[in-house]
């Protein structure tokens, strides 16, 4: 019975649907439409708008974020892994565009805004139990006759007075529930924000882990068929990092170019460090080793530059092209001139 009750447009008095006059001003309620006015749109929901801009523009830097974070991901990173991130870029940029498109909505007062507002107070429900309570008082609020009034998009000259005494009754929200609603919309953001980032979070940073493995073991491999190519044009003898940049600096009249893209003997790529050992910096003893150009022996290591968090295992490539990896993220306890025997062997 009281989703029936309307308002006079004059003292704001709650009347019936079907009044002729009101019983608390005694005003006629055949109202000349000619003195209508549009309605304005209450501090609620200007509230509700800039709320939906600012957490549109939070959820589009956030995929963003995520998509110039995968955007360079090798080809041997697990299908699995890249399906997960694409999903869930386009998730994170879905909330953000309905956000904004929400916000619009509600700031002028079109029937999208309100209808998108309520799908997003919905997913609110699941943030329990302090988001559960916001999104139904959201709801309910949402599903009052006046505020329903105000998105019907309908002209104020096809309402009955009632329905327009009631129009205007919602939209003038006092100071105390724009203030409520305020608080409402920020717990709510964060609630929502929390419940997103627990569930994103720990994949994304797994498939970012996946990645950046799968980087390392392909930049290992390019390593070794370049220092296999150097090999080839050196009578067998392997190069330090910079002759493999820089050929021409090592091997008297060498013409070709160069056998991979300059590099130091540390340098860091995608979440890991790699560092190149030879003989000539475990034993200065072996002169014949202390020429850059003619090394009969070699490793590269790659560590995670953050352990568990850009990588959880480390790698090492030798003269022998086998790919070895171990989950024991502490420094080798000598300077290797080839790879842990014990380690795990890559899979091809």
């Amino acid at each position: 019975m009281g989703a029936n009750l309307m308002h006079c447009p004059a003292c704001l008095g709650v009347v019936g649907p079907q009044a002729a006059f009101c019983q608390t001003c005694g005003r006629s309620l055949q109202v000349d439409v000619a003195t209508r006015v549009a309605p304005q749109r209450p501090g609620i929901f200007t509230v509700l708008a800039i709320s939906q801009f600012i957490g549109g523009t939070f959820w589009l830097a956030f995929g963003l974020m995520v998509f110039a974070a995968f955007r360079d991901v090798p080809p041997t990173v697990r299908p699995s892994s890249i399906v997960f991130a694409a999903a869930v870029v386009a998730f994170l940029l879905s909330i953000g565009v309905v956000q904004y498109r929400c916000g619009v909505g509600l700031w002028n007062l079109r029937r999208y805004g309100w209808t998108l507002q309520r799908v997003l107070a919905a997913l609110g429900l699941l943030a329990f139990p302090l988001g559960t309570l916001i999104s139904i008082l959201i709801l309910v609020y949402l599903n009052t006759p006046g505020v329903k009034l105000l998105f019907s998009e309908r002209p104020v000259s096809e309402l009955t007075p009632a329905e327009y005494g009631q129009l205007l009754a919602t939209t003038q929200s006092s100071t105390a529930r724009t203030a409520v609603v305020i608080v409402c919309v920020v717990i709510l953001g964060v609630v929502f924000t929390g419940i997103v980032a627990a569930i994103a979070i720990p994949g994304l940073l797994r498939a970012r882990i996946s990645s950046n493995e799968s980087s390392a073991i392909a930049t290992l491999r390019v390593f070794y068929s370049a220092e296999a190519s150097f090999a080839a044009a050196n009578n067998g003898y392997f190069g330090s990092p910079e002759c493999l940049s820089v050929p021409q600096s090592c091997l008297t009249g060498f013409t070709g170019t160069s056998f991979m893209s300059p590099i130091e003997r540390t340098f860091q790529k995608n979440g890991y460090v790699f560092q190149f050992f030879s003989p000539e910096t475990t034993d200065p003893q072996l002169a014949l080793e202390r020429d850059a150009s003619r090394i009969r022996k070699y490793a590269l290591l790659a560590v995670p530059i953050t352990a568990q968090s850009t990588g959880r295992r480390q790698f090492c490539v030798d003269a022998t092209g086998i790919i070895r990896w171990s989950n024991d993220l502490s420094p080798p306890s000598a300077l290797p001139a080839q790879c842990p025997g014990h380690w795990t062997r890559v899979a091809d």
